[in-house]
């Protein structure tokens, strides 16, 4: 599902209403931009910054976004665990959080987004 870097609407509807990969490169090339709208409205379009096959991992950026972050980087990456057929997903994001918004606000909104993201796709996989 990660793969298709355009489909965030498909496996997490309940934050991104509508999304697709613009115009350029196939959407599981780095490089990709996708262009979304989530719940609140408010489009913004994220950069595919790297795609690893062999590491099972992936990080995007925002392009254009009205979220009051800098320099945000996501990065996931998948862990296959011993005990069956079972998979890890290990979330990482480093930001900064543009003043005058309050960081510990914005901490919990992207830790929010990002529980419910991985619900979403342990619910779908």
């Amino acid at each position: 599902m990660l793969r298709r870097f355009g489909d965030i609407a498909k496996w997490y509807p309940a934050a991104v209403t509508q999304s697709a990969v613009e115009d350029g490169p196939p959407q599981s090339t780095v490089g990709s931009v996708r262009a979304m709208v989530p719940a609140d409205g408010n489009p913004l379009r994220e950069r595919l910054l790297s795609m690893d096959y062999a590491n099972r991992t992936m990080s995007c950026g925002f392009k254009d976004s009205s979220l009051p972050y800098d320099d945000f980087v996501l990065t996931v990456k998948l862990v296959s665990l011993n005990d069956g057929p079972r998979t890890f997903i290990r979330w990482t994001a480093r930001f900064d959080v543009r003043p005058p918004h309050d960081r510990d606000a914005g901490v919990k909104a992207l830790r929010d987004l990002i529980t419910g993201g991985d619900a979403s796709l342990h619910h779908r996989g």
